[in-house]
């Protein structure tokens, strides 16, 4: 049902937001994964990881949610102290303030316009809704939301008429109310998978928290996000890479553990979604 899917596939070389992607993807996979570069340890890894971290910056900067990302999954798969965390995270953190520096220093001085940190609404608010709607929108897509918006506002006779209605008010609202409804249910998934391994569930909880940060870039979009209703589909390459993970959890927690029923199970669901997606882009 996403909308970015079909670009995700369409363009995969041309398009710079699956260039960023992929150097987000490896700096997680490195993360995570001691065999992938296994001669890089301590902080020389992480000065690689600052290398990619940059690179997927400088491609798009859809990708600063790594900047938070990043110190999170150290600090839930790393063994030891806060201090040893620190110690290993220290080329990361200084790559990321000495870009804070160079990229926002003009903004704050007032050089350039300001950052959209200031609003109609308070900025927990508008944090809130910006994670809530991209939730909603990435995992149901916007014609079904536009769909059942719609069917609301004749349901309840509000002013259908009225140009951009449904953008800035219903939908918003829709999509708002079902990326809750997910984040509830990401917590009670979290809770049951715990049961199983720990370690399994804080993989889990780092896909779904991928999604998280890869919604807050736009809280400092300068201007307009206080208006941003519906999300653009290119916006949404990052959330995607964690929606995937995030349903490949789901599918785990609700299938039968016979090899045979998971691999009838991920056949059908790989044949509807090449038809689905077959005729998506014919049309």
């Amino acid at each position: 049902s996403s909308s970015v899917a079909a670009q995700l596939i369409m363009w995969p070389v041309i398009n710079l937001n699956s260039v960023s992607l992929t150097f987000s993807l490896f700096c997680w996979l490195m993360l995570i994964d001691k065999k992938i570069l296994p001669k890089l340890k301590g902080r020389v890894r992480f000065l690689v990881l600052s290398l990619l971290l940059l690179l997927a910056l400088f491609s798009v900067e859809y990708s600063a949610g790594l900047i938070l990302f990043v110190p999170l999954v150290v600090f839930l798969t790393e063994k030891g102290s806060i201090y040893k965390k620190i110690s290993l995270l220290s080329p990361f953190l200084i790559t990321i303030t000495s870009y804070l520096l160079f990229r926002f220093i003009p903004i704050i001085s007032g050089w350039g316009v300001g950052l959209g940190l200031t609003g109609d609404s308070p900025f927990l608010i508008r944090l809130f809704n910006q994670v809530t709607a991209y939730f909603g929108q990435l995992f149901f897509g916007q014609p079904f939301l536009v769909f059942i918006s719609k069917i609301i506002v004749r349901k309840l006779n509000f002013p259908y008429e009225e140009i951009g209605y449904i953008e800035n008010y219903v939908l918003p609202s829709i999509s708002s109310g079902l990326g809750v409804l997910l984040l509830v249910g990401a917590y009670f998934l979290f809770i049951y998978l715990r049961k199983r391994s720990y370690s399994y569930a804080n993989n889990f909880l780092l896909a779904t928290l991928f999604i998280v940060f890869s919604s807050l870039p736009f809280l400092m979009v300068p201007g307009v996000t206080s208006s941003l209703s519906i999300i653009s589909s290119r916006y949404m390459y990052f959330g995607l890479s964690g929606m995937a993970i995030f349903i490949a959890f789901l599918y785990d927690a609700v299938t039968s553990p016979s090899k045979k029923a998971r691999s009838i199970l991920i056949t059908i669901f790989i044949f509807l979604m090449i038809i689905f997606g077959t005729l998506g882009n014919y049309t």
